[in-house]
């Protein structure tokens, strides 16, 4: 296999650019993996206020129908 790979033929860059993006694919997901992580109680809290808010806005919209309506 290491002797397929370094005969210069265009099966074998196709396989040294798929070990590379696979490489990178896997690098990548480690730093996003690491950024959720760090974020993730700032995620919690901004969607856990984005429910109250949405909640809120939906509660009162109701009462303001109610209101209207006869």
């Amino acid at each position: 296999m290491k002797q397929y790979l370094q005969t210069p033929s265009y099966n074998s860059l196709i396989l040294k650019q798929l070990c590379l993006a696979s490489e990178f694919r896997e690098n990548g997901e480690y730093h996003t993996l690491l950024i959720i992580s760090y974020f993730r109680k700032y995620a919690i809290m901004f969607l856990i206020s984005l429910l109250v808010i949405t909640y809120q806005t939906a509660l009162r919209e109701g009462f303001n129908r109610h209101a209207k309506e006869p």
